[in-house]
């Protein structure tokens, strides 16, 4: 069970900020899912991340690296790869988004297996390479968009919520699903080809169910806005889902993503209408 590989991890990085439990959530058929973050410190010279920080103090600093990996197990696993979201201030936008695919694409070689250990290995093992690659080849990196979609409504929620991941997974995008009361707005950023991609598939391939429980389309999404992310702004780091109590919660959460012009612009009036 995931649970036992969950706890196997714990026990592995159990130095200060090495492994951190970001969410936990049961199923209705009572399966687990898990959300984590796992810091590791890779030696460019070590085939392995499993020597704790403070043991690879003794190096030196240059010929280290920190990455950040977070992974989500969800209920299906192993039959379905969990995502992961991969922070390394070496990398630029270009070679994570690279760097993630080709991870992903390993994870596919063990599908239904226990996983996230040999994902950690691949990482610290092959981390370099990107590095070098960018440094060297000082690629250079192709724009970021943003759009901002309103979702009228989602009668299964679960596998509403489930197929947007994993389009966004696939397609190496990165923001936020807000859901607030009635108001459901997804925001996505990346390169503009697979955002036009990913609203190619929302509109035309089943993510929900109708009133009679058949599969069905979405007929009634809409693009708010579609821009180049402002220069200001950072980019997301991974997808995550917020489910939000009030107004204010979802004033505050554009604030926090520097998004505060395009709320007023494209959201603050269907503020009005779903309340």
């Amino acid at each position: 069970m995931a649970e036992a590989e969950v706890d196997a991890l714990m026990a592995i990085y159990c130095s200060d900020g090495e492994f951190t439990m970001l969410n936990t959530a049961e199923t209705e058929n009572g399966n687990m899912e898990y959300t984590f973050a796992i810091c590791l410190t890779c030696s460019r010279n070590q085939a392995d991340c499993f020597t704790s920080c403070t043991d690879q103090a003794v190096s030196r600093d240059e010929d280290n690296v920190k990455v950040k990996l977070t992974f989500i197990l969800p209920r299906e696993y192993l039959t379905s790869l969990p995502a992961v979201s991969i922070d390394c201030h070496k990398l630029n936008r270009q070679q994570t988004s690279l760097f993630r695919q080709e991870l992903l694409c390993y994870a596919a070689t063990l599908k239904n297996e226990y996983m996230v250990m040999d994902l950690i290995m691949w990482v610290s093992q092959h981390i370099w390479e990107y590095i070098t690659c960018k440094n060297t080849n000082a690629a250079k990196e192709e724009p970021t968009w943003i759009t901002i979609l309103h979702i009228d409504h989602m009668r299964s929620q679960q596998k509403y919520i489930k197929i947007i991941t994993s389009w966004v997974t696939e397609l190496n995008l990165t923001g936020m699903l807000l859901l607030q009361g009635h108001l459901i707005l997804l925001i996505l950023q990346g390169q503009q080809s697979a955002l036009k991609e990913y609203m190619v598939r929302h509109k035309t391939q089943r993510v929900d169910v109708d009133s009679g429980g058949r599969s069905c389309k979405e007929k009634m999404m809409s693009v708010l806005c579609e821009l180049a992310l402002p220069g200001s702004v950072d980019r997301c780091p991974d997808f995550t889902v917020r489910r939000l109590e009030s107004q204010q919660d979802l004033v505050t959460t554009f604030q926090e993503m520097k998004l505060e012009d395009l709320y007023k612009k494209y959201v603050v009036m269907l503020t009005h209408t779903k309340s």
